[in-house]
């Protein structure tokens, strides 16, 4: 999930990943402050964001970092989520595919790394499929390494979201539960230990199968000032569970992360 130890890149590149969470790209693409009618929607932003150095570790960052997204008619793009086209998009059905990114982990970015294998970054095909309902949505996302040279795997992330306004439509209220299951090439490669590893890391030997990595929960706030201007926050609590959340590298298998964002559409 790492790039460059101390640099200004690896430290954009890491927030770009975890904005990619299910739960803030729903907030991304929420429509209630967008107008569906619309041709073209714009939003800018400014986000101050606190999350774990890495998938399993003990200790936290924060930054500030900017983000935008462009909507036009069914092709959705941002730097967080790549492209995105909705090829097919119903009154209760929604399916989309897209391209996005996943940085990968650069073992320089931690002492808790060191002598690990680099996992380098890559592109990742993105194809969903959403049911949407008038107060909930169930969504399933399939991603996997396009370029075989990262992870070199796949993973599943399903989410099943809901909504509500209050104060008079001007503030909504949006709580979700996902999980996320991966293949063992994707669960190897980022919290296994092969025979190598052992001898440079000093981690004991460590091998996965296919399964469940995480589940996470969140809640997103977003109180509308008028209508061009949110001000939006995102709680997320993520449990890494079963074999991951008992692999040497992971110090800590739950964690909190939040984002406070002021918003404006154009």
């Amino acid at each position: 999930m790492f790039l460059l130890r101390n640099s200004l890149f690896f430290q954009i590149c890491f927030f770009l990943f975890f904005l990619t969470s299910p739960s803030h790209s729903e907030l991304l693409k929420n429509n209630k402050f967008t107008n569906s009618n619309e041709l073209l929607n714009v939003n800018v932003g400014l986000s101050t964001v606190s999350a774990p150095k890495y998938e399993g570790s003990s200790k936290s960052v924060s930054r500030i970092m900017p983000f935008f997204n462009l909507k036009y008619k069914n092709i959705l793009f941002n730097p967080v989520m790549g492209l995105n086209i909705n090829f097919l998009d119903k009154e209760d059905w929604l399916l989309s595919y897209g391209l996005g990114f996943n940085f990968g982990r650069d073992p320089e970015s931690d002492v808790n790394l060191n002598g690990l294998k680099k996992v380098n970054s890559t592109v990742e095909p993105k194809l969903k499929a959403k049911y949407k309902d008038k107060y909930y949505s169930i969504a399933s996302e399939i991603s996997y390494d396009l370029l075989k040279r990262g992870h070199k795997g796949a993973y599943l992330k399903t989410s099943f979201n809901t909504g509500f306004p209050l104060i008079r439509l001007k503030t909504f209220i949006i709580p979700s539960f996902s999980f996320t299951y991966a293949d063992k090439t994707y669960l190897n490669n980022f919290f296994g230990v092969d025979v190598r590893e052992n001898l440079s890391s000093g981690y004991s030997k460590y091998n996965l199968e296919s399964g469940i990595k995480n589940i996470s929960a969140s809640l997103i706030v977003i109180y509308n000032l008028n209508d061009r201007i949110s001000i939006n926050s995102n709680l997320i609590y993520k449990k890494l569970v079963g074999q991951v959340a008992n692999s040497p590298l992971v110090s800590k298998s739950d964690s909190v992360s939040t984002i406070f964002s002021i918003v404006y559409k154009y």
